[in-house]
């Protein structure tokens, strides 16, 4: 059961935004609904409406504390965090660039969503969608995918184009702390998972994403997918998982329940690599040492997925019975 969080009244500031008045709400430009705002505008928060926070809180899926776990890959220990169950799609996110040479470069303006927990449509994965900005553009705050439009139809901006840039980006409600994450405002924006809160714009108000960093996408026809990364969950014949988060038992001695012998496929940023995580139930032999036998959550017989499965063939021995899950999960490893 996820657990209550205690109210808390914050400010989410924007990077791009100095502290001021609001700003005129109705544009100089006649014919537009003056969506598009001056970039000293304050937008109040997501969280401000008791209604919108309640579902969120019972949306995004996420505890209070997301815990860091213990698993390995790719015959070392490795850390990831459970955000609970996932879609196979990848929803938009809008930003803002500028030409630089060949290249677009992301401005500091936030993200923009169109969708949230509880939402039709809404994934933690996005696909970003470059907006390039004109030389018109002169900071203007756009918070909202009709503010978008309007911003085109000024000539502030040019067409949203898909890219192939995803990112882990579930919303969050605030107050939601991730162990071994990176505190506000101190990890660059890059592609490594580092849980950091960071703030988006949703009509015309602010909220919290974590960053989890990249996602590989799949831009084919229809919807963008996001691959599964298997990961092997062990059982001894006859026994139990081999994890303390599923089994809520501290295997291995260590004061807590946040181990395991979950095996993954693969880590970032190698090829293959995805935050979203197919469950695969394997049963290996009996005397397959583990966490719990040797009493040390880095140090285990089974450490790789080649020990288990090659050319998706399992491997016999260990394995004596190999059951992939349907469900799958938001499972990111911490950048190393």
């Amino acid at each position: 059961m996820i657990a209550a969080r205690p109210a808390l009244a914050i400010w989410l500031p924007l990077l791009v935004l100095g502290a001021s008045c609001v700003g005129p709400q109705v544009s100089d430009v006649p014919g537009f609904a003056g969506l598009v705002l001056p970039p000293d505008t304050i937008l109040p928060s997501i969280y401000d409406d008791p209604a919108m926070a309640l579902k969120l809180d019972a949306a995004d899926g996420l505890p209070a504390a997301v815990p860091l776990l213990s698993g390995f890959t790719g015959g070392k220990p490795t850390a990831y965090w459970d955000l609970g169950p996932a879609p196979d799609f990848a929803a938009p996110a809008f930003v803002l660039s500028v030409r630089e040479g060949e290249a677009l470069v992301a401005l500091p303006h936030p993200p923009i969503f169109g969708r949230l927990p509880g939402d039709a449509g809404y994934s933690p994965f996005r696909r970003v969608f470059t907006v390039e900005v004109t030389a018109a553009y002169a900071g203007e705050l756009i918070p909202s995918v009709a503010a978008l439009n309007e911003a085109q139809e000024r000539g502030l901006v040019g067409a949203a184009k898909g890219s192939r840039e995803g990112h882990d980006w579930p919303v969050a409600a605030p107050g939601v702390v991730v162990a071994g994450g990176a505190p506000p405002g101190t990890a660059p924006i890059t592609s490594a998972a580092t849980g950091e809160p960071r703030v988006f714009l949703f009509e015309g108000k602010t909220g919290l994403f974590l960053d989890f960093g990249s996602t590989p996408i799949n831009t084919g026809a229809g919807a963008i997918t996001v691959p599964a990364l298997d990961v092997y969950m062990l059982r001894r014949e006859g026994g139990e998982l081999l994890s303390e988060p599923w089994r809520g038992v501290d295997m291995d001695g260590d004061g807590d329940a946040l181990d395991s012998n979950n095996v993954f496929a693969a880590a970032p940023p190698e090829a293959g690599y995805s935050p979203r995580c197919r469950p695969v139930d394997v049963t290996v032999g009996a005397t397959v040492a583990s966490i719990d036998t040797t009493h040390d959550q880095t140090k285990a017989d089974i450490q790789a997925a080649a020990q288990l499965v090659v050319a998706g063939v399992p491997v016999a021995p260990p394995v004596i019975a190999l059951r992939p899950e349907q469900a799958t999960f938001n499972c990111p490893q911490r950048s190393p």
